[in-house]
């Protein structure tokens, strides 16, 4: 079963003349994202599971190895998720 990402909700993007800059409630710190993140970004306005980011990924760069798409994938979301501006959603299963 894939995990799900969604944004944080303490964080909120800007987007000025095509760009995405994101800044988290109490912070100073302004990140602005590349147009990889800018992309995850904007998709990632309800939450997604892994593998459907994987897919889009694909489908949107289909000259690009696959393995090149899932390591730039897997290293943007860490980033994002290290920085706060991503989690991975509560789990929310059944407990038997």
């Amino acid at each position: 079963m894939a995990r799900i990402i969604e944004r944080d909700p303490d964080t909120s993007g800007t987007e000025v003349d095509g760009e995405i800059f994101l800044i988290k409630a109490r912070e100073e710190d302004i990140h602005h994202l590349d147009a990889i993140a800018s992309g995850l970004w904007r998709f990632l306005e309800h939450p997604r599971d892994e593998d459907e980011l994987e897919d889009v990924m694909r489908a949107a760069f289909p000259d690009i190895p696959q393995e090149t798409i899932d390591a730039d994938l897997t290293r943007t979301l860490e980033t994002l998720i290290e920085a706060g501006y991503l989690r991975w959603q509560p789990f929310q299963g059944r407990h038997d």
